[in-house]
């Protein structure tokens, strides 16, 4: 099973959320059992970047880094990836771009669940979007 992990599960993860962290540990410690590979795309780790360098925490950017060094995929998102992403957004006018990439990134690598705690993202059918919330 190939899991695409969106942004805000790697950050509550790595940033020990106290709401969601116990119910992701348990999650990704299931994945790792089961040998489910874990996926996202290079966005996130631009969009997990921001906090910790507008505070000047290496610590948590090497801790991400390790994450995503030892269990995580990363994907490229490259002109074809783009594309779809376009077309995508010109189905759900609602969706946002970056939104958008990672969906499109989580197709292309054939994943069968996309994590996210984004509700609105429940709404496009191509991708079977499980939120952290229902974990």
């Amino acid at each position: 099973m190939r899991i695409f992990l969106d942004t805000a599960p790697l950050i509550y993860f790595v940033e020990k959320e106290r709401r969601f962290y116990q119910r992701l540990l348990h999650y990704f410690t299931n994945c790792v059992i089961h040998s489910h590979i874990l996926q996202t795309s290079v966005l996130t780790i631009a969009e997990f970047e921001i906090k910790p360098r507008k505070l000047g925490n290496e610590q948590l950017i090497r801790s991400c880094d390790s994450l995503l060094n030892t269990l995580i995929e990363i994907r490229n998102i490259d002109i074809q990836t783009s594309k779809t992403s376009a077309l995508l957004r010109a189905h759900y006018r609602s969706l946002k771009s970056a939104d958008s990439l990672q969906l499109t990134a989580a197709l292309h690598s054939e994943s069968d669940v996309f994590l996210t705690n984004d509700k609105r993202l429940k709404m496009v059918k191509e991708v079977n979007v499980k939120l952290v919330t229902d974990l």
